[in-house]
């Protein structure tokens, strides 16, 4: 009992370990998110996401959040703070302002998650009035 025990701290499922986090990135790897797999229901998660190489010319972005991250997701912060923002039905859209030239952007969300099981979450980048792409992924939210 004691080696799984072990084991299970080591792979990141009892906290901070080499599996605490998983990456995802697009297909032209301009856009990736950074999430624990699994969290705890009532205490603090992150999610980062990451936009490389904004267009040259840019002089905001948006990316648009699925509305899972009100709740379960129990959004409590976003760093920095967005320009302004725009709730709809398909989620809340966040205007970040750039600057040009800027080869890479961090977006930080951190949240509280309200409730235990699946949530299932998704962000949108886009950099244009033309839409971008959107990177979906699923969180397991122990009690």
């Amino acid at each position: 009992m004691l080696v799984l025990y072990v084991a299970a701290a080591f792979a990141g499922l009892l906290g901070h370990g080499p599996f605490s986090h998983h990456q995802i990135t697009d297909a032209t790897r301009t856009f990736e998110v950074d999430y624990e797999p699994i969290a705890r229901a009532g205490t603090g998660t992150q999610v980062t996401i990451h936009i490389l190489r904004p267009p040259p010319e840019a002089t905001e972005l948006a990316v648009t959040l699925s509305n899972g991250f009100a709740e379960p997701f129990g959004l409590s912060d976003v760093l920095p703070r967005p320009a302004r923002s725009v709730i709809g039905t398909n989620g809340t859209t966040m205007v970040f302002d750039i600057l040009p030239g800027d080869r890479d952007d961090l977006i930080r969300l951190k949240g509280s998650p309200t409730q235990a099981g699946l949530m299932r979450l998704s962000a949108r980048l886009t950099p244009t009035q033309t839409g971008g792409p959107t990177l979906s992924w699923t969180q397991l939210i122990l009690p």
